[in-house]
């Protein structure tokens, strides 16, 4: 982590600091982007899922007894 803070600071001896702030925040907004998705597509399965064993329990206890 220390090393990726001294890239940015290196960054912002090179670049006007405002280029980099922008740059950093399109980043993070990609990164949160793509966790979001991740998080959906997770909630989906774990929704789909649960479903499922709703559906297979009942259709257990018609069926068994």
């Amino acid at each position: 982590m220390a090393q990726i803070l001294d890239e940015i600071q290196g960054l912002y001896g090179m670049y006007p600091s405002w280029l980099v702030t922008a740059c950093l925040v399109v980043v993070g907004l990609g990164f949160g982007w793509v966790i979001w998705k991740l998080v959906r597509v997770g909630m989906v399965l774990l929704v789909t899922a649960a479903l499922l064993a709703i559906m297979v329990f009942a259709g257990w206890m018609i069926l068994v007894p």
